[in-house]
């Protein structure tokens, strides 16, 4: 595979470099002056999506080369401005149809999604034991909800964790999960009067409704859906909750169920930031504030990573204040 940012291409008359780009759309736009046909083609080069035009072909003739939406392809390409940097595609083949290449192209969490969901688990069960030896038991929370993310992995690895912000990437909503679910650990040692398999648990699943709040294509780009507007994530990971509970086999304590719901309607925090209630138990309050520390370092590391040492971003409105990269010692 030949990886290169199409911005960093050169800029020179009919020089072409030979690219690996991920397909993420294509449309007909008619035939040329010299009656060839022509088409708009979106790509994805492992850091944004472009468009860019390919001469002398149709969809009709991109498909009949078994490529699609998610296709990774090998085109020549050739920057044809100098202020705008449009791009032109020849000589395209298809490269690959497996999802696990297309993923080399489109921009992913710094861990293996498929990592994570067994690093989830494992989490899961260190919290079990810790209230093993504090309580004597398991409530069984941490059962169901491995049982319950199982029911939804496929989606639960690649969705996105929002419009924009902050994990807003295929597999977004894992890391952001997984990131909670190790802090929810090491909080519940610190304050070992939480019960640390139910705040882990609600770690782990607590933006589960975002996967019918929002749907996620496979450049990680997400939108709402019609649910999603209506009710929030929320009220549909409830939902979801309680539809796998009617089926679950095992057995669930149903104090521990109650504040398992109560923990996602109130993981927001506060009312004016989408919560259903406020946190009216330890655990509340604590994913609340592991949900919003999670979401603001990604957007520091997010924003502060391309800078060099020393330099300083502009204001950054949702934060409040501009970001600054220090000096290493």
């Amino acid at each position: 595979m030949n990886k290169l940012k199409l911005s960093e291409l050169p800029i020179a008359k009919g020089v072409k470099t030979e690219v690996s780009l991920a397909v993420a759309g294509y449309k007909d736009c008619g035939v040329s002056k010299s009656g060839k046909p022509f088409i708009d083609l979106t790509v994805m080069d492992g850091d944004r999506l472009i468009t860019g035009k390919a001469f002398d072909i149709s969809c009709e003739q991109l498909e009949s080369i078994s490529v699609r939406e998610g296709s990774v392809i090998n085109a020549k390409v050739e920057v044809t401005d100098f202020n705008t940097r449009s791009y032109n595609f020849s000589d395209i083949r298809l490269e690959s149809n497996d999802e696990k290449l297309l993923e080399q192209l489109v921009p992913m969490p710094p861990f293996d999604p498929e990592k994570m969901y067994e690093g989830i688990f494992k989490l899961i069960d260190i919290a079990v034991e810790d209230r093993k030896k504090r309580k004597g038991r398991s409530s069984g929370i941490g059962e169901f909800t491995k049982a319950f993310l199982d029911e939804y992995k496929s989606e639960y690895i690649k969705s996105s964790a929002a419009l924009k912000m902050h994990h807003d990437l295929r597999g977004g909503l894992i890391y952001h999960s997984f990131r909670m679910s190790k802090a929810a650990v090491h909080i519940s040692k610190v304050y070992d009067t939480l019960d640390p398999e139910l705040l882990v648990s609600a770690s782990a699943i607590h933006d589960i409704g975002k996967l019918r709040s929002m749907n996620t294509d496979p450049f990680g780009v997400a939108s709402m859906t019609v649910d999603g507007t209506l009710f929030e994530h929320l009220l549909l990971g409830i939902e979801m909750l309680n539809e796998f509970k009617a089926k679950y086999m095992g057995e669930v304590d149903d104090e521990a169920y109650r504040l398992l719901k109560h923990l996602i309607a109130s993981h927001h925090g506060k009312m004016e930031f989408g919560a259903i209630k406020l946190p009216s138990v330890p655990e509340a309050l604590a994913l609340s504030m592991i949900d919003d520390l999670d979401a603001k370092m990604y957007m520091f590391e997010k924003n502060i990573e391309p800078l060099e040492q020393g330099e300083m971003t502009a204001k950054i409105n949702i934060l409040g204040t501009a970001l600054y990269k220090a000096l290493d010692d």
